[in-house]
């Protein structure tokens, strides 16, 4: 009889061949894993919370500071409701009752507030529940007589203002404004 040899694979390469079935096996799960796309999980509404800001303007004074007959600044003081979110302003403007703003002929600016700037939200911080929040806003060039306010005329002024809310799971800021009734100067 004839013997037969055992053909067996040799330790080494059988252990090569282990590698390179590993090494293809994580090469393939690897793509595979790769190729897979998670969807962006929001937690909580899709629309970011709007909440009311209730501004009661407790005082407002229109007068002539340059003594040339025209009216070139404007104050506001107001409070902030408890159940308000903070807000920041940005900046106070007039409308007249065209429906043009009054900053298109000359800036008017926010020349003094007892409110602090606060960068971050890019206006002056109104913490609610704030009594007498105090807004300075004067004609930005009084060197002409342009942008001012003659007597008899009517206008309204807007707050214009951000707060933050909440979108989902991320932090977001919504901008509105608060209009006044109209005004008419004397």
């Amino acid at each position: 009889m004839k013997e037969t040899k055992n053909r067996a694979v040799s330790p080494v390469i059988g252990t090569m061949l282990m590698i390179s079935l590993v090494i293809a096996a994580s090469v393939f799960v690897a793509i595979f894993i790769g190729n897979i796309r998670v969807p962006a999980i929001e937690i909580g509404e899709e629309t970011p919370s709007l909440y009311s800001v209730n501004i009661d303007v407790i005082y407002f004074n229109i007068t002539d500071t340059n003594s040339n007959g025209l009216n070139d600044t404007l104050v506001v003081k107001f409070n902030l409701d408890l159940d308000s979110p903070t807000i920041y302003v940005q900046d106070i403007d007039i409308l007249l009752p065209t429906g043009n703003l009054l900053d298109d002929i000359v800036p008017w600016v926010i020349i003094d507030s007892n409110s602090s700037w606060n960068s971050d939200f890019y206006g002056y911080s109104v913490l609610n529940g704030s009594l007498n929040a105090t807004f300075t806003v004067q004609c930005y060039d009084l060197s002409k007589s342009v942008g001012e306010i003659a007597p008899g005329y009517s206008f309204y002024y807007l707050i214009k203002y951000n707060y933050v809310s909440v979108k989902g799971n991320q932090l977001t800021l919504i901008s509105d404004v608060y209009q006044s009734e109209l005004i008419e100067t004397k």
